[in-house]
């Protein structure tokens, strides 16, 4: 299989890059494996354990775990910030088929041995040439706002957390409203034998660290659960209908079509003296949609 892209480099330039650049060990990743960095790739071969000279900044890593039929289990992901020279370190689990941060003790070791050129064989040259491009897409993604979004405590984000039962109860009074309404509609029609539609609400809820804590004792979905060490992202909660008592339907269509004062109180209210981390949240979702398949990430763009 030809390499999916090549570094036209010389020796020293490469020194270089790999002295001042970033490193990312993932180590013990199966054969197989489909492992992406930023928008570029790979799939595991014997000898692979990361990726050397990237920029230092924002960075994706994006995986699936293959079968011994070729089948692959869905996408997780996970943000980090790199600084320069750094070397992040993951493990695989066997059991659970995902990559987790290694202890800052355990990593230790693995860093020296990076620095040293141990692993130097084993990691494949950031595509240089692609960064402009996936600078482009993540230029406002901070270390705040990868510590503010990203699930905890692993980072994994994965669409099979998204559908925890747990965060399928109603939370606002419309939602529990209709909760009601459709509990009532199903009763009545299992009363008649028929089948009951199923509704699917518009509007998402926030997930909070709270909402984590959730007692699921009493519901019936056991096989719903999410998979260990995944997780929901902490998306900022964006209204999708304004409305304020009192005003009529032409001021109420008005201040629907130009949600200027509304996107200041946000602003104002969730982002502080950082307004630019609205827009790295936006990429942050974009990015967790397009190359996490999270579509927690695509409703939290659609909002917008």
């Amino acid at each position: 299989m030809s390499a999916p892209y090549t570094v036209n480099i010389d020796q020293q330039a490469a020194r270089h890059y790999t002295d001042k650049g970033a490193m990312i060990l993932l180590l013990e990743v199966p054969e197989q494996t489909h492992v992406a960095f930023d928008h570029q790739s790979f799939v595991v071969g014997p000898k692979f354990k990361g990726v050397k000279m990237l920029p230092p900044g924002t960075h994706m890593v994006s995986y699936n775990a293959a079968s011994h039929t070729g089948d692959f289990a869905p996408t997780s992901s996970f943000f980090v910030h790199l600084a320069p020279s750094q070397v992040y370190v993951r493990k695989w689990s066997i059991e659970q088929e995902l990559l987790f941060e290694v202890p800052a003790d355990e990593a230790e070791p693995f860093q020296a041995g990076a620095r040293r050129y141990d692993f130097d064989q084993n990691l494949a040259p950031y595509n240089l040439h692609a960064y402009q491009h996936w600078q482009s897409l993540s230029s406002c993604i901070s270390q705040g706002v990868i510590s503010r979004l990203s699930p905890l405590p692993s980072g994994n984000i994965s669409i099979t957390a998204e559908a925890d039962p747990a965060h399928l109860e109603p939370v606002t009074p419309a939602e529990k409203k209709l909760y009601a309404q459709l509990q009532q509609g199903k009763t009545a029609a299992e009363s008649t034998g028929s089948t009951a539609l199923r509704v699917d609400g518009e509007q998402q809820s926030e997930a909070t660290p709270s909402d984590r804590q959730q007692d699921t004792s009493d519901l019936q979905t056991s096989d719903l659960r999410p998979q260990e060490g995944v997780g929901r992202c902490y998306y900022t909660r964006l209204p999708r209908l304004v409305k304020v008592p009192g005003m009529n339907p032409q001021q109420l269509t008005a201040l629907n079509l130009d949600k200027t004062g509304l996107l200041s109180n946000i602003l104002q209210k969730h982002f502080g003296d950082k307004p630019g981390d609205l827009l790295g949240e936006l990429q942050f979702s974009f990015l967790a949609f397009l190359m996490g398949q999270s579509l927690e990430g695509e409703s939290a763009v659609s909002v917008c």
